[in-house]
């Protein structure tokens, strides 16, 4: 809790940077928002992590019970978010694995905590430098290091046939409806079929299409998208949605709105 300025306030701290690499400022950020006021590191922030998953496997612990740990992860909503519990963003899918997370950033720093519910896995990076660089590194080093570790977990694919109306009806554009999923900035993005399989693409067409997996009867899932199962919702209106639930809980939210024809063309 010691701010810059306090005899106490440690020497060894990274100073914020603007999108043109300069020190913004005396380089120590004192903003009016909470998230300024509280100075870390990664190593501290891994042991906090580390309770909380020792509680949630039922191990002894010093800050935190198991029973509060599990009520802190519990997923309170679906809505725009893919998942979020008390604190805790519960949308992260990276390698299929079942994570609670968090981001964020103010002016030239930043960062991300990811831990898994289960097996004691967890990525902590800090970054001072600007967002949108700051961001894509984050996930470059999140992808390598679940790659290297082989961190991730296949999705079964169900054995029961897909109706071919279920398929066909699931085919076409859709509006994102959940920010930060599926598609940057919540933009479009598209269902098509490629032979035997669908695929879904983001509105910049920048990565590869996600394989459509199916689960369980008229229920799916995408690969690292969101880590929950997806169906289909027909309104009273005749408005077409593609849902989102999270597993275990009664969340159902509406995650992609799908476009007439004449509107998906346009």
């Amino acid at each position: 809790f010691y701010q810059h300025g306090h005899a106490n306030f440690p020497l060894n701290v990274a100073k914020a940077h603007n999108n043109h690499r300069e020190v913004i400022s005396t380089g120590i950020p004192v903003c009016p928002q909470a998230a300024c006021g509280l100075w870390t590191n990664a190593s501290d922030m891994a042991l906090f992590t580390i309770e909380i998953q020792n509680a949630l496997a039922g191990k002894n612990t010093k800050v935190i019970t198991t029973a509060v740990a599990k009520q802190l992860i519990a997923i309170q909503t679906t809505e725009l978010t893919g998942g979020w519990s008390l604190g805790w963003m519960r949308n992260a899918a990276v390698g299929n694995l079942d994570w609670f997370s968090h981001s964020g950033y103010n002016n030239g720093t930043g960062g991300l905590i990811m831990a898994t519910v289960e097996n004691g896995r967890g990525i902590l990076v800090f970054g001072n430098g600007d967002y949108r660089a700051r961001v894509s590194t984050i996930d470059q080093i999140v992808a390598s290091v679940t790659a290297t570790l082989g961190w991730k977990k296949q999705i079964v694919p169900t054995k029961e046939n897909i109706s071919n109306d279920f398929v066909d009806h699931l085919v076409g554009e859709y509006e994102n409806l959940t920010p930060h999923h599926f598609s940057p900035f919540a933009k479009k993005v598209t269902i098509e079929k490629q032979g035997e399989h669908l695929v879904l693409f983001n509105s910049e067409r920048r990565n590869e299409p996600v394989p459509i997996i199916f689960t369980a009867e008229n229920k799916f899932r995408l690969e690292q998208v969101v880590n929950s199962q997806l169906g289909l919702l027909i309104d009273t209106q005749g408005l077409t949605y593609i849902t989102l639930e999270q597993p275990g809980t009664r969340f159902v939210s509406k995650a992609l709105r799908k476009l007439p024809k004449r509107l998906a063309t346009q």
